[in-house]
């Protein structure tokens, strides 16, 4: 199934359908020719349906379409693509045509008509569905069957007090060994959901449950029935000609006129047997809601004087005219609003400013007022006099009209003020309503665990330094958030502005920590969540990426929420922070928190790991009403572990994290091997690929000298045949110092290109001592800290003999003996066990000890 919100909902209804004998998905190809209205042939193309249902009187072939893309289609060709009003279907005339010619019917499903119920239940219930989840145990689907069918019907909670595993629940229905009706009962709604052992169990219990429901009490007032409308009852249609006091007379389509009792015709209404538009959209008789609360004050008055008519103050002629209003009313809510008077229609209530003086004032404030430059309000009212006193009419004769007084002018400013067009969309976002709720189709933030994952970056307001002081500026904090739990997920601590790599090393850590990853990725507009290398890693681990609208915050709220937390619970209680230069004139020397500086990458990391996997989740949200450990545990029980779902944490996972080049394909040279960036990587397992080979190369972040390049189904580690100058530096290391390299080359290019002095500048670049100091000592944190955690290195074993011994990212052979060795990934913690990592190469290490 191509699409989960249209073609696999639609095969759903089809296999429950009793009607339906068989149903295909994606059915052979059709030819269709486009003709215009004169029948003429504009085009041909090939059209294939998502669905060919067969039932028990007709083939239909169905397609789903969004409505807007109807929409736009029927705009662009009306012809083809029409809305028939008869029966307010969608209609392709094309596939119409064609499929008519081979006796079947088509049909055009528009998405919405799909119940977004169901639509939500399986996305609940597709991870149960694929391939990899194994299949419920007979006997475990036995014990469940026979246990709901001994009550007939039971709560989701029951079972899983019974000692029932909710993985087991879900298999069960995905089975039918038990029924949900998946277009109304909501699966994830533990809470309220129940399981029934048929479906006419369902039936009989939804219709005991509507029966005992209490009548809706109706509102207060009178069905007021208009002439001209239809009334629809036992399939016999009625047109009102004639309305009275307690009769209505109508005419049905034969012309037959007939006389109904009013009283009889509201029964019907109210009991939902009678389907009607007669019934006007607004009386004419005022309802409670159009009363003031003085209004309302009075009446309130008057019906306590009819209750105690000595101490009311009222006159008795007085108190017989309320009694006279109040005759008729059937409850004291008809018997106020028949005391409420009209004291607010008293007066002259035509306008005293004419049509024109309006539509001038509305335009100067449109013109004048609601500009980007901010103007008083005493600005627009000037033209605006001015444009009075000038009006020409149309005839081009003068006609002066008498303007508005400046408090009528400023009122009508202040209603028809637009903060985008005066302050810009930002802040017409700041003051817009809050919308608490969005597309109903799926919770945006998830229903379980695991689910929907926010990425976000942040710079932290702490100065750091390195263990021997040298000061290396403010770290960048990226986090993911668990948006159903307000969990942290992963945290990734850095020196490095935002960038893909960052993303895929979170991602790393987050299956490090849980051994999973989550079924959708809500992120910024930001170029690394834009990227290729990312975008290809959620593809390939069939992950859903949203994006955040642009300008609106609201929609990542549960990162915004973690960011103010880790700002104010956290950040401001270190010594060194910078909280304080969000004004920096303010701040002296001895308050600086550059001058204050006391915590190392490494050390902050940890604390901020402290802070987010120990403090945060053990402390009641609120959101939540319990902390955000104890409802993930809960919501792990009731929505299922999904154990099928795990990732291993292995050598397959750490290349899929290491970020590709600027293209994914490089050819191969057979003497030379790849280019990379400005070096040729070479590897003994070239020499028997094809000339110009295309081949998958990815780089390793963490040592520029190697890159990783996929021959066939394995992956080798090819090293840079002419890097002796770059020692065990980072690819960003290297980069920087390109860049430089490359400024300042053209730099003396432009001065004098053949001078020995420029030569000499040249070549002294690519000396190591030529690198930025204080990058280096960055990028020695963050490799001395993530190589604890094994975060650096894909292929550690892979890697050839390194130049710098003393470096701290060494990385040898396994038969050195006097070397330092990175270690490999270490199991992620889940409960469950968990094998070691096999290597991607069955044959193992060749005799250089590369795969």
């Amino acid at each position: 199934m191509e699409s989960r919100s249209g073609e696999w909902p639609l095969a759903v209804l089809a296999d429950a359908d009793p009607k339906v004998i068989a149903f295909f998905a994606q059915p052979p190809t059709v030819s269709l020719e486009i003709k215009d209205a004169a029948g003429r042939v504009q085009s041909r193309t090939r059209y294939t349906n998502d669905l060919l249902v067969v039932t028990e009187t007709e083939v239909i072939s169905q397609q789903v379409r969004d409505l807007v893309a109807l929409s736009d289609a029927s705009l662009k060709n009306p012809f083809q693509f029409y809305l028939d009003e008869h029966d307010m279907s969608w209609h392709y005339r094309a596939a119409d045509e064609a499929f008519a010619a081979l006796g079947i019917r088509h049909a055009i499903i528009d998405n919405s008509s799909i119940p977004s119920v169901l639509v939500r239940n399986l996305r609940f219930l597709e991870d149960y569905a694929k391939e990899e989840a194994k299949p419920l145990e007979r006997h475990k689907a036995e014990d469940i069957a026979n246990f709901v069918r001994a009550e007939r019907f039971v709560e989701m909670r029951q079972l899983l007090g019974a000692g029932f595993e909710s993985d087991d629940v879900y298999k069960s229905l995905i089975s039918k060994d038990v029924y949900v009706d998946l277009t109304t009962q909501l699966i994830d709604a533990t809470s309220e959901l129940f399981l029934y052992s048929d479906r006419a169990t369902f039936e009989a219990h939804q219709f005991v449950q509507n029966t005992s429901l209490q009548n809706v009490v109706p509102v207060p007032g009178r069905a007021w029935i208009r002439v001209g409308g239809l009334l629809k009852y036992q399939g016999v249609k009625y047109h009102v000609v004639l309305v009275g006091e307690r009769d209505v007379l109508v005419r049905n389509d034969s012309g037959v006129e007939s006389t109904l009792p009013l009283a009889a015709l509201q029964n019907l209404h109210q009991a939902g047997q009678l389907a009607t538009d007669a019934l006007s959209s607004k009386s004419d008789e005022r309802q409670l809601s159009d009363y003031s609360d003085r209004e309302l004050a009075r009446a309130m008055k008057r019906l306590k004087a009819l209750e105690n008519p000595a101490e009311s103050g009222y006159s008795e002629r007085q108190l017989r005219l309320y009694r006279a209003k109040t005759q008729f009313a059937k409850n004291p809510l008809e018997a106020l609003i028949a005391l409420t008077d009209r004291q607010a229609e008293r007066g002259n209530f035509s306008p005293r400013l004419s049509e024109t003086t309006i539509e001038l004032m509305h335009k100067a404030i449109d013109k004048r007022f609601n500009t980007p430059a901010m103007p008083k309000i005493k600005a627009a009212y000037k033209p605006y006099i001015i444009s009075c006193e000038k009006h020409v009419a149309e005839d081009g004769r003068p006609d002066p009209q008498i303007p508005a007084s400046y408090t009528k002018f400023c009122r009508e400013s202040k209603k028809r003020a637009d903060i985008g067009k005066r302050q810009g969309n930002r802040m017409r976002y700041q003051k817009s309503r809050i919308v608490t709720s969005l597309d109903n189709a799926y919770p945006v933030h998830g229903v379980r665990p695991h689910e929907v994952l926010h990425i976000d970056h942040t710079i932290a307001t702490l100065a750091t330094i390195s263990p021997n002081g040298t000061p290396l500026g403010k770290p960048t904090l990226t986090i993911g958030i668990d948006a159903c739990t307000t969990s942290c997920r992963a945290v990734i601590s850095s020196y490095d502005p935002p960038t893909a790599r960052l993303v895929l090393l979170l991602m790393r850590d987050y299956v490090r920590r849980w051994g999973r990853l989550p079924k959708t990725i809500v992120v910024d507009n930001g170029k690394e969540f834009h990227s290729a290398e990312f975008t290809f890693f959620c593809s390939l681990f069939n992950i859903e990426i949203r994006y955040r609208s642009p300008g609106m915050p609201r929609s990542g709220s549960p990162v915004e929420r973690a960011f103010l937390a880790i700002e104010t619970g956290f950040i401001a209680q270190l010594e060194g922070n910078t909280r304080q230069l969000r004004d920096p004139r303010l701040v002296t020397a001895p308050v600086n928190g550059f001058n204050l500086a006391s915590w190392t990458l490494t050390a902050f990391h940890r604390a901020a790991e402290q802070f987010l996997f120990e403090i945060r989740p053990n402390e009641v949200s609120p959101a939540l009403g319990m902390t955000p450990r104890d409802y993930e545990a809960m919501r792990m029980q009731e929505t299922g572990t999904r154990e099928h779902m795990l990732v291993r944490y292995d050598e397959n996972l750490m290349l899929m994290t290491s970020p590709h080049p600027h293209r994914r394909l490089h050819r191969l040279d057979p003497q030379r091997g790849v280019w990379v960036g400005g070096l040729w990587f070479n590897h003994s397992d070239f020499r028997g690929l094809p000339e110009k080979s295309k081949l998958e190369v990815r780089v390793e972040p963490w040592l520029h000298r190697v890159v990783y390049v996929c021959i066939g189904k394995r992956w080798v580690t090819a090293t840079a045949s002419n890097a002796r100058w770059l020692g065990n530096r980072t690819r960003r290391e290297v980069e920087i110092a390109l860049r430089a390299e490359k400024r300042k080359a053209n730099k003396d290019a432009n001065k004098n290109a053949l001078s020995l002095e420029s030569a000499e500048a040249h070549e002294q670049i690519r000396e190591p001592l030529e690198f930025d100091e204080r990058l280096s000592c960055q990028q020695a944190e963050m490799l001395h800290l993530y190589t604890q955690y094994g975060l650096t290195l894909a292929l550690p074993d892979a890697v050839p003999h390194t130049i710098d011994a003393a470096a701290t990212s060494t990385v040898v052979t396994p038969e050195s003996s006097n070397t330092i060795v990175i270690p490999g990934p270490t199991p992620p913690p889940f409960a469950g066990s968990y094998e070691p990592p096999p290597s991607l190469d069955s044959d193992g290490l060749d005799a250089d000890g590369w795969h």
